[in-house]
């Protein structure tokens, strides 16, 4: 799941189908409300180890979205993607710490932010 913050920027990775370069569309679709975003005209980039794209900030509401990116030309879905857009910084993740039995405090998987 890809994980995007209205605070801050965020690098992500998707497998994308095939070896992409050209014009890329994104299509948000709010799991909650259908609401369709769309984010056109991105611009995919490649190296020979992977396909890039560079977003401008954007301030779709909070909420899950599922995420196409298709290849305009010709029309190919690339890769769909579930994400969550969050209103503050991208959830990570706490530091593994062993259970011991009788110690009296819980993990801690996600930090309060």
């Amino acid at each position: 799941m890809i994980q995007l913050s209205t605070q801050s920027t965020t690098d992500i990775a998707v497998k994308l189908y095939g070896y992409t370069t050209g014009i890329i569309d994104l299509k948000f679709t709010n799991q909650y409300t259908n609401e369709v975003l769309n984010y056109t005209n991105v611009t995919a980039h490649h190296s020979i180890r992977a396909s890039e794209i560079l977003m401008t900030a954007m301030t779709y509401p909070v909420g899950t979205y599922i995420i196409e990116f298709s290849l305009r030309t010709p029309k190919t879905v690339l890769a769909t993607q579930l994400a969550y857009i969050s209103g503050t910084d991208v959830i990570g993740e706490d530091d593994f710490k062993a259970y011991t039995t009788g110690d009296g405090t819980a993990d801690i998987v996600y930090p309060n932010i």
